[in-house]
């Protein structure tokens, strides 16, 4: 009796966990997308300029066709903060951003503010358009070079990369 309540249990938990939409390929990161764009096929991360005095610089990501989870990755010295935001924000604060300080949004946020040399948690979102933003500090009394770098987790055994 007791062994065929162990096969009911195992029995039990394949069907909870295919029920759970699980992939055998397990949930990894998949690819990185950098602000700025990579200047090559290459793919790897470099810095643009941030002009001073609380500027931004941004980039669009198109997750239409895809079910991901995200991170955010800030890997500046200092004097920027980057977001994820919906792709029609253009101007995320409309007062000075302040040295990093809370400041409310103008724009739906989805990730952020990821401080300088910080990492956002990772996050499931839906299908749609985004912009990685990086907004400067008030503060900064002279342009910045500076990147991001945008996580794409998934579970999906086959990855088609999104292009730039």
């Amino acid at each position: 009796m007791a062994h065929a309540g162990l096969i009911g249990a195992a029995l039990l938990a394949c069907a909870f966990l295919s029920g759970c939409g699980t992939s055998p390929c397990g949930l990894r990161l998949q690819q990185h997308l950098f602000l700025p764009a990579p200047a090559s096929t290459g793919g790897a991360q470099r810095n643009i300029e941030l002009p001073c005095c609380g500027g931004t610089v941004f980039r669009d990501i198109d997750l239409n066709n895809v079910d991901v989870e995200v991170d955010l990755s800030n890997p500046n010295q200092n004097g920027v903060d980057g977001f994820l935001t919906n792709v029609g924000c253009d101007r995320l604060f409309d007062a000075p951003y302040v040295s990093g300080a809370a400041a409310t949004p103008g724009c739906q946020v989805h990730i952020g503010p990821v401080r300088p040399r910080a990492v956002s948690e990772r996050k499931k979102i839906a299908r749609g358009r985004y912009r990685m933003f990086a907004q400067g500090y008030a503060s900064n009394d002279a342009s910045l070079m500076i990147s991001l770098d945008f996580g794409v987790w998934s579970a999906a055994c086959v990855w088609n990369p999104i292009g730039p």
